[in-house]
Parts: C-alpha cells; structure tokens; sequence
C-alpha cells in the first residue's frame, strides 16, 4: 500500500466526517427578510437558468430567444437546419424567464481565441454559421468567419443583444405567409 510521505515532527492530519446531512441547513443563516440563504451545496445544484445582463456573460450554454410575438428561441436539428421553435418553459409571457424545454434550443457560446467574436456551437457539436446569402445553418465542425459572430448589447433594452456577422449584417427573423418563422441575417442595422 503506497502512503504519502511523511517526515519527523509532522502533524497528523485529522479527518472530519459529517453524520448529520440536514446539520448544514440548520448552521444557514437567515437573512433579512427571514428566507433560509443557500448553501455552498444547495448553490452547486441550483439548475435554473439566469438572462444575462452583459456581453461578458454570454458564455456555456445558452439560450437564443428571438424578438417574435409569441417568444421563440433559435434551435437546429441533428441535419444543421436552423429554425425558431415556440418557447414553452416561460412566465407570464417574459423572455427574461425563459428556459429551454428542448435539446435543440441550447447552444454553447465561446469567443473565438484572439478575436472579441462568438461562435455557437449546436447541441450536435456542429457551429452556428451564416452564409454569404444569409441563410443560417449548423453544419459546420470548423470555425471560420461564416461561424464567427458579434454580440452587441441593445442600448435602449438593457439585457438584450443584437448578433452581428463579420460582413456587418444582423440576425433579423421574419414571419413568413405560412408556415413557422425564418431566421436570415439580412438587417443592415440594429
């Protein structure tokens, strides 16, 4: 059996063990308004998901909520098709507390290395990109310019943002006469 070393005059190292799970629940301090606070653990297990409120924060996984009458979200299927899909996992109508339902609306965001530009990486590992026509698609497995994109905060609503491709056009989504909604890059502006 292969033990740590040790030399003369070292202290032995006490080991604690904790036998009573519900005892760091009670050690909890309440705050003000009398709510138990969280625990390193409890903190640890929290699953929701928070907006962001600056570009910094654009970073893991995410959740791409479009401007739509009915809020939507930007999702692609295991083919790399992009599309919007209706939000389910929402409060009183506020995109502010939207929470994916679904796999396809999630997407990763890192920045490129060395650039200040964001990629989106689909939950089928391919990356977001917008062509030169401004079709969307996540077919990619390499990140080039087609999958780099800008985020820009909104400055007239705080905790939104605007996504910018490297030719200087925005992601804009339209209603078509049918079917679901389309998501181009076609704008020129915020």
């Amino acid at each position: 059996m292969v033990k740590p070393l040790t030399f003369k005059g070292d202290k032995k190292v006490k080991k604690r063990k904790r036998t009573d799970p519900e005892k760091s629940q009670r050690d909890a301090v309440d705050d003000e308004g009398g709510q138990l606070q969280k625990t390193g653990e409890e903190a640890e297990n929290d699953d929701s998901w928070v907006s962001a409120e600056a570009v910094t924060d654009v970073v893991g996984p995410i959740m791409i909520v479009l401007p739509t009458d009915e809020p939507s979200a930007l999702a692609c299927d295991a083919t790399g098709k992009v599309f919007a899909i209706p939000i389910e996992n929402i409060v009183d109508g506020n995109p502010a507390t939207a929470e994916p339902h679904d796999v396809r609306q999630v997407w990763v965001a890192n920045r490129v290395a060395g650039t200040e530009s964001f990629r989106f990486k689909g939950h089928h590992g391919k990356y977001l990109s917008c062509d030169k026509i401004g079709l969307l698609s996540a077919t990619s497995e390499a990140v080039s310019p087609l999958e780099s994109f800008n985020v820009i905060a909104t400055a007239d609503t705080p905790g939104t943002f605007q996504l910018q491709t490297l030719r200087d056009t925005f992601l804009t989504i339209k209603a078509p006469s049918k079917a679901s909604s389309k998501t181009t890059d076609n704008a020129s502006a915020l």
